[in-house]
């Protein structure tokens, strides 16, 4: 209210733990879950009648289907990595045209510098800083968020084809060749690439109602990110959003509570193929790169 825009950004930089959410609360050992983000920012468009043109996470693993769906509401445009970020995180100066964040704000305080590009591409271009720098930021992609109901029905329907198959190993072996992230900690390490996991079931099932599921779902996300970057040594055939995809072990109730779970049946399909459901398993015990998440008392 105090600043008007025609458009509005908000970046939120932090611990970053994909659908299991963000945002670390170091005073008390919490952090903000996926669906009280999206909470949070409903309460903010209710507030000000505005919807956020970009929001953007400088944080870890938060490129995400579940992510994109669970804010396609309240955002028109998702800018996040899907691995881990290093620690410099995003570099704003090259962003805002090339001065340090500094000058920027007092060249814009003083209307003598205008930042006049439209979202989508000032999403592109913090795409192709962060590909500049991507020895930090591995991964790094931006997506329309007006067409997650896109991606949201082909993976609904490629999760009922999973459902239905006998060809269970055949996407067990498919989802295990497909990139993941986040370093090998639990939850994240089961966090794959879509489009590369849909590819790998075109491979690998012999079920031909899978197959034309998976494709419909890399059709769906060629659609949907419009910018994508990757490091191509560390994740080259990740394009742009990640899901949760694990073949053993349990499911908590912190996945079963995303939006997404609740409105496709992803989350059974993966049970089908052996994950057993936990309702005790509530949050990551340790974030992305290691460092111990601080419990509540």
């Amino acid at each position: 209210k105090k600043f008007p825009a025609d458009a509005v950004a908000l970046i939120l930089n932090d611990h970053g733990g994909g659908f299991t959410g963000a945002m670390s609360d170091e005073s008390d050992g919490d952090f903000m879950s996926l669906p009280d983000i999206g909470k949070a920012l409903k309460e903010a468009q209710a507030e000000t009648g505005k919807k956020i043109d970009i929001i953007g996470f400088d944080a870890c693993l938060m490129a995400g289907a579940e992510i994109g769906y669970e804010l396609k509401d309240v955002g028109n445009i998702l800018l996040a990595a899907q691995e881990s970020e290093g620690g410099p995180g995003w570099t704003y100066d090259s962003m805002l045209g090339g001065k340090t964040l500094g000058e920027a704000i007092k060249r814009t305080q003083s209307n003598l510098y205008k930042i006049d590009v439209t979202p989508q591409e000032f999403a592109k271009t913090v795409v192709a800083v962060n590909a500049e720098h991507n020895n930090d930021i591995p991964t790094f992609s931006a997506t329309d968020l007006g067409k997650m109901d896109v991606l949201k029905n082909s993976t609904e329907g490629l999760a009922n084809a999973i459902i239905n198959t006998k060809d269970k190993q055949a996407i067990r072996d498919a989802i295990g060749l497909s990139e993941n992230y986040g370093g090998g900690w639990s939850p994240y390490r089961d966090m794959r690439d879509l489009h590369h996991l849909a590819r790998n079931i075109i491979i690998k099932s012999t079920d031909e109602e899978v197959r034309k599921q998976a494709e419909e779902v890399k059709k769906a996300l060629e659609e949907v990110v419009f910018a994508n970057e990757v490091n191509p040594q560390e994740h080259p055939e990740s394009k742009g959003l990640h899901i949760y995809a694990p073949t053993s072990g349990s499911m908590g109730e912190d996945y079963k509570a995303v939006q997404f779970a609740k409105d496709t049946h992803w989350d059974e399909a993966i049970e089908s193929l052996g994950v057993q459901f936990d309702a005790t398993q509530k949050g990551p015990r340790v974030w992305p790169d290691g460092s111990v998440r601080k419990q509540k008392p």
